[in-house]
């Protein structure tokens, strides 16, 4: 019998939010079925196993206590084709008991981007905010979360901006959690 170890050193957090966690590949298939490598044996038998280690100590929980009562945000951008600063930041809103606000780069975060709407979601008053969803990009700079490359710009007037020029943001927030460490 034939033996495979891997070993992550950066961990994984399991939680309520992502309760899995694996490899798409660990061995080509046909390396892993020929019977010379010693994976397979008794003709068609295999052995998996795993080690988790936990912390003892600190760890997080997260809970989800509140629906936030005003799920919706809407934001109006005019002539949004004749915008000619670099960023935009809309209105505080309240997300979770705590102010947000939404950046929006009209023709890019960066000139890799310049052909490219970018946006992210700040906590407003310099908090920060984790995310459980790998979607989104995380912007160390400034502590948002959000795209890039949300959409090309060409793509952008041709569906998304009405007859005034106008581009309407509207974020919703479907639930909001919160995250606590263990002594």
């Amino acid at each position: 019998m034939n033996y495979m170890y891997h070993s992550d050193v950066e961990g994984k957090q399991f939680n309520a939010i992502r309760p899995v966690w694996g490899f798409s590949q660990v061995l080509p298939l046909d390396t892993f079925n020929d019977p010379k490598n010693g994976y397979v044996f008794e003709g068609d038998q295999c052995e998996f196993g795993v080690d988790v280690m936990v912390p003892l100590v600190n760890w997080e929980v997260v809970s989800f206590p509140m629906k936030p009562p005003d799920k919706k945000f809407s934001w109006t951008l005019k002539k949004f084709s004749k915008l000619k600063d670099h960023c935009y930041v809309s209105d505080t809103f309240i997300m979770g008991g705590k102010n947000g606000v939404i950046k929006l780069y009209p023709k890019g975060y960066t000139t890799t981007y310049s052909k490219s709407l970018s946006m992210f979601v700040f906590l407003a008053d310099s908090e920060t905010m984790k995310a459980v969803d790998n979607r989104y990009n995380y912007d160390n700079r400034t502590q948002g979360w959000g795209w890039y490359h949300f959409i090309y710009l060409d793509k952008l007037r041709e569906a998304y901006l009405d007859k005034e020029d106008s581009l309407q943001v509207d974020i919703e927030f479907a639930v909001v959690s919160t995250t606590t460490s263990s002594p």
